[in-house]
């Protein structure tokens, strides 16, 4: 079978039903599934046919990134590799704790920081950072910036954006982001703080 076993079937078949349902998962939860009701192969053994898959290309890339954050197992916290489609993040996993900053892959295999808003860092001054409007055409203001800057009364951010104000709060895992439709997605945007409050303006 040109080097192919049950157990990579098995877990290709897996992989397919989480990838066509648009689920987030790990390769714990693929364990979890190939090993019932009997045990197949070790986790170390799945998680590895798992990881092979999406730097291949075979575990829909297109479509999935993965990110590395930590869930909560109980007792102790964990950090996997969470997949998971364009219209979702690693964070809705069920088992997901949020965190300020993480490492996420696009498909290139090559971990690249991530500043807990599900964008990449690629420029970074004292003053501002250079952010990507996502696919979904959300700005999302990265933490360092978050954390120069103080929330009002009501627990927003005070956020400068296309000359108009926007009061931002915060999602429940501490994300802050805009959505602006007449903003392509791809389009870059520098993101800096002035006067305690945040500044968006056209890279």
């Amino acid at each position: 079978m040109n080097g192919v076993t049950s157990v990579d079937v098995d877990v290709k078949e897996v992989v397919d039903s989480f990838t066509s349902a648009g689920d987030v998962f790990s390769a714990y939860d693929v364990t979890k599934k190939v090993n019932s009701p009997d045990p197949v192969a070790r986790h170390f053994v799945i998680k590895g046919i798992v990881h092979s898959l999406y730097l291949n290309g075979e575990l829909n890339a297109a479509l999935y990134s993965r990110e590395l954050i930590t869930l909560d197992v109980g007792n102790d916290d964990a950090e996997a590799w969470v997949y998971f489609p364009s219209n979702k993040t690693a964070y809705d996993h069920p088992l997901a704790k949020s965190q300020s900053a993480s490492i996420t892959d696009n498909g290139s295999g090559v971990p690249v920081l991530d500043l807990g808003d599900g964008t990449t860092d690629p420029a970074t001054t004292d003053d501002s950072i250079t952010v990507e409007v996502t696919e979904a055409h959300r700005i999302q203001i990265p933490k360092k910036i978050l954390n120069k800057v103080t929330v009002t009364s009501t627990n927003e951010y005070n956020v400068e954006y296309d000359g108009k104000t926007h009061f931002c709060k915060a999602n429940a895992d501490g994300r802050v982001r805009i959505t602006d439709s007449g903003t392509p997605s791809g389009a870059k945007l520098n993101v800096s703080v002035q006067n305690n409050q945040v500044h968006i303006s056209p890279a």
